[in-house]
């Protein structure tokens, strides 16, 4: 067992499905090799309980609550994600050349290339809020 602990510290397993999935698959091989009882015979796989989207978005927003610069940041990327329908990693490679005059459409580059996204009405009003302090008396230009 300390060997697939090992492994599963290495191969960082996804969760305690697969752990069950691989480990039921293997003795079920197994018990039909060397005929022997399957030990994972009465195993119950385990429940994970994947929380709500409600859930999550009350605990995104508590944690973001501030109003300080980072919060406001953080506040933004859920929108982001949600309403512009944009990778995870693609939010870390938007700059202010990249927003729209009006700001309701930024283009963004990720793993499929240049592209650009529509920001909802929620997004906007975030992003107005984080950026209004870094563009007051600073000239607008286009993207």
């Amino acid at each position: 067992m300390e060997h697939i602990a090992a492994e599963q510290d290495r191969r960082k397993a996804k969760g305690p499905a697969s752990v069950y999935r691989a480990l039921k698959s293997f003795w079920s091989w197994y018990a039909d090799e060397y005929s022997t009882a399957d030990p994972m015979a009465r195993a119950r796989r385990p429940r994970v309980k994947i929380p709500r989207t409600e859930d999550l978005l009350r605990a995104v927003e508590k944690a973001t609550a501030g109003q300080d610069s980072v919060s406001l940041r953080n506040r933004l990327i859920v929108p982001l994600l949600a309403g512009a329908g944009i990778r995870r990693s693609e939010p870390c490679g938007i700059r202010m050349g990249d927003f729209s005059e009006d700001f309701s459409v930024v283009q963004v580059s990720g793993k499929t290339g240049t592209q650009i996204a529509v920001l909802d009405r929620a997004a906007q009003l975030v992003l107005h809020r984080y950026l209004a302090p870094r563009l007051r008396g600073r000239r607008r230009t286009r993207c």
